[in-house]
């Protein structure tokens, strides 16, 4: 057994010629909510994310569509990352994702 950054350990691809897509976050990408990923590939934290989200009181805007009530957001912002997709690997690198107080 290999844990996550450890040199004996593969990111899981979708085929040996196409490797899933790296992408970096931030903590700037999670500033207007929950970081929606919608599409397979390996999503890598670049530093420690505090949640907390900057709309008011914690809510999605009334007229957001991304963010809408018929998709769950009524509660407001709960978690800090939604995965709407297969063979999706989270790495933290090393950073942690925690809920602001």
């Amino acid at each position: 057994f290999a844990a996550f950054g450890s040199p004996a350990f593969d990111f899981p691809t979708k085929n040996e010629e196409k490797p899933f897509e790296v992408t970096p976050m931030h903590n700037s990408d999670f500033l207007q909510g929950t970081y929606m990923i919608e599409k397979p590939g390996t999503y890598v934290l670049q530093e420690d994310v505090v949640f907390e989200p900057v709309t008011p009181g914690h809510l999605p805007l009334p007229n957001c569509t991304k963010y809408s009530k018929q998709k769950g957001y009524w509660l407001g912002f709960f978690a800090a990352i939604a995965i709407a997709a297969n063979d999706v690997v989270i790495d933290l690198n090393g950073h942690s994702i925690g809920m602001s107080k």
